[in-house]
């Protein structure tokens, strides 16, 4: 779903904003490229009819400023990162020219394989300290905070789903969702890695907004991925002892565990759970159709996938080889794993498992007394729980956030505390 800017005095916003962004890029790279991800909604809005969001202007302005000022040489990251970086970019270009439908396949690779890696590596060249880090990370949790008190906005007027589920502008609950989810994390982190009592106090408000649009959205796989995802990581903090358990650590981890142990509570008796786990037409009934659909595609085309981007048509056109389906509009397949092999075929997805294997590895092995690498791998654990049930990078903003939290990781890893 995009909001398009057609009329002249839209574009002429546009390009005043666009040139103050390129000017505070040039002047403050590093807050530059954190307002990049503050502005990650911005997906939402088409520049015309032209195949560009106001997103891939910024991300583009910000890349341009990078090699404009780039004196001396690039860095890289290690082979270890670089080969499954090229195995998942070689994947998905392979499979996008094979695609039944280049045009939009080109578009998927454009805005959610080469751009979002365009922008990981000026991440990787800018950010020289921790600091540094941790401004662009508080520029992601404040994204996250105005989403969600926007999206409170929605509920207060009532303006929800059919089902009752918040959406705010997001084409789905879930979208929502999956967008504070990997904010609301790095808000907690930033909890504890703050000493100021009032940035605390500031990210803690941020947080509790967030949670409270997560709730709404009703989205059970975000919250037990949030969960999850928080208790694996807090056990490795824990093993490689990592983290202190003082107070202040005590009390954020508890108060989060608490109130997604609320939620999970207040919905015992609720309709909606009561039909994901008792009706022949729920969705988990849905989603095992889906993945049922997407391993016959897997395989007719085990080694280039289907294209980027065209699940839906594919998916309506193998609809004659299974009883009418619960759910016809499906963009994607319900599974990150499943989505990378349709669409960035056996070699994108073998990039893809070797990225996330060595990245995980990487914080696992680096992680003593490196608290914000376990905050940035919580994030990463999100991404992999919320992927088994939920196609949580293919969007514009994900695979930004996506690729912004694995740069981010590496850094943080190679930095002196």
């Amino acid at each position: 779903m995009f909001f398009i800017l057609t009329s002249t005095w839209q574009f002429i916003l546009l390009a005043i904003g666009l040139l103050a962004f390129g000017y505070l890029a040039w002047r403050r790279p590093v807050l530059g490229f954190g307002l990049v991800l503050f502005f990650c909604p911005l997906y939402l809005l088409k520049i015309g009819n032209w195949p560009f969001t106001v997103l891939d202007a910024l991300v583009l302005i910000i890349a341009a400023v990078f090699f404009l000022k780039k004196k001396g040489r690039f860095y890289w990251p290690e082979k270890k990162f670089l080969i499954p970086i090229i195995l998942l970019l070689a994947g998905a270009s392979l499979s996008t020219i094979f695609s039944p439908d280049i045009r939009t396949s080109l578009g998927v690779l454009k805005s959610w394989f080469f751009e979002p890696a365009l922008f990981a590596f000026v991440g990787l060249n800018i950010l020289k300290d921790k600091q540094q880090l941790k401004i662009v990370l508080s520029c992601l949790a404040a994204s996250g905070s105005v989403v969600a008190l926007a999206a409170l906005g929605w509920l207060a007027f009532d303006d929800l789903t059919f089902d009752g589920r918040l959406s705010a502008f997001y084409l789905s609950p879930n979208h929502l969702a999956m967008y504070l989810a990997p904010t609301f994390i790095v808000a907690l982190g930033l909890i504890i890695l703050e000493r100021d009592f009032w940035r605390r106090v500031v990210w803690a408000v941020g947080a509790f907004l967030m949670f409270g649009a997560i709730f709404f959205s009703f989205s059970y796989g975000a919250w037990l991925a949030i969960l999850a995802a928080g208790a694996l990581v807090f056990l490795m903090a824990w093993w490689k002892a990592v983290l202190r358990v003082d107070r202040k650590v005590a009390i954020t981890c508890s108060l989060a565990l608490l109130l997604f142990l609320a939620a999970g509570v207040s919905q015992m008796n609720s309709e909606k759970l009561n039909n994901l786990l008792n009706s022949d037409r729920s969705s988990w009934q849905s989603r095992l159709i889906v993945w049922r659909v997407s391993g016959k595609m897997i395989s007719e085309n085990p080694m280039l996938g289907i294209g980027p981007g065209v699940f839906q048509q594919k998916y309506l056109e193998y609809q004659k080889y299974y009883p009418p389906y619960l759910e016809w509009a499906v963009p994607q397949p319900h599974n990150l794993f499943l989505a990378f092999w349709l669409q960035a075929g056996l070699l994108g997805l073998v990039g893809f498992v070797w990225l996330m294997a060595v990245t995980l590895y990487d914080i696992w092995k680096n992680a003593k007394n490196r608290s914000l690498v376990l905050i940035l791998g919580a994030v990463v654990v999100y991404f992999l729980l919320h992927g088994l049930v939920d196609t949580i990078y293919w969007k514009n903003d994900l695979a930004l956030i996506f690729w912004a939290i694995i740069a981010l990781g590496y850094k943080a890893n190679r930095l002196a505390d």
